[in-house]
């Protein structure tokens, strides 16, 4: 027992590892299977893994061409291309990616930096700038919220009055006085700083405590011709939704006998994430408000 097997005759059967059966017959076994099938067979038998090791690629590439006849109207014998990679690439190309494909971030509005800039300038009547002041530079933190997208500014003591004076009295520097805002976000990617703007616009509207800024879309990353073309053929029918900031400065009344008025106190500038519509205006939800920044804001390097 244990020894070679032998037929009736005597003689000695080869193992059957050493079986030369001929290419075109191991190719037809081989190619009746499917390719999940022939990793089965290749495992389990030593000659079609030979066989298998003589024919590849062309094998390989046939069974792709089988489970993708579409690939057969562009694919012959002069593509390079590796069989798994062809596959791999057509079976992405028509995957299911629903209408519309999911947007995540991990990124939270924490891990910027908001920065603003309050200026007051003057034009005169042929629109060009007569006078020019920068009167605040800081930053913000986004609003403490699980819903919405928001930041806080808070402007310090005099601030309000000095922007509130030079717009209502313009004997010093006749002319068109107004009150602007610019917004800047910064963050650090791969190692570098990068910034870009969310908003610059000028007062629009208010009252004694309040300045309202109009709206102004976020600028877009640049040199997305796809985004570009959408956005058009979107507001060419009245159907956008556009990103846009909506910055509003508050101020208390501060009576205190050694200021100079009841405007001279702190004061708080809120900048709210918005979407606009072509007839409304709605908050930005706080996931939406991540994405804007880590998707849709045109970065410059520092």
């Amino acid at each position: 027992m244990g020894g070679r097997l032998s037929r009736g005759d005597g003689k000695l059967l080869r193992p059957a590892g050493a079986l030369r059966l001929p290419d075109d017959l191991v190719c037809s076994a081989l190619g009746f299977n499917d390719l999940r099938s022939r990793f089965a067979c290749v495992a389990a038998c030593s000659t079609l893994r030979d066989a298998h090791a003589r024919l590849s690629p062309g094998l390989e590439r046939g069974l792709v061409l089988r489970r993708f006849p579409l690939l057969t109207t562009i694919v012959d014998d002069s593509c390079t291309t590796p069989p798994r990679q062809l596959f791999l690439s057509q079976q992405r190309l028509f995957e299911s990616r629903g209408r519309f494909p999911s947007v995540t971030t991990e990124v939270g509005l924490d891990r910027y930096t908001f920065s603003v800039e309050i200026e007051l300038y003057t034009r005169n009547a042929t629109g060009n700038v007569t006078d020019h002041q920068s009167i605040y530079v800081g930053t913000g933190s986004p609003v403490a919220s699980e819903t919405f997208g928001a930041l806080n500014f808070d402007i310090p003591q005099g601030v309000w009055r000095r922007a509130d004076v030079y717009q209502m009295n313009p004997e010093e520097h006749p002319g068109i006085h107004t009150c602007s805002v610019r917004l800047m976000v910064t963050r650090r990617n791969s190692g570098r700083i990068e910034r870009a703007q969310l908003f610059e616009g000028v007062v629009e509207d208010g009252d004694a405590d309040l300045m309202v800024f109009d709206y102004c879309p976020i600028p877009r990353i640049r040199d997305n011709a796809a985004l570009d073309w959408a956005l058009r053929k979107m507001g060419e029918v009245d159907m956008y939704a556009t990103p846009h900031m909506d910055p509003s400065w508050t101020c208390e009344p501060f009576l205190d006998p050694s200021s100079e008025g009841p405007h001279a106190g702190p004061s708080k500038l809120k900048a709210s994430f918005m979407l606009m519509y072509p007839d409304d205006s709605v908050p930005m939800t706080l996931e939406d408000s991540c994405l804007v920044l880590e998707h849709y804001v045109d970065w410059t390097p520092l």
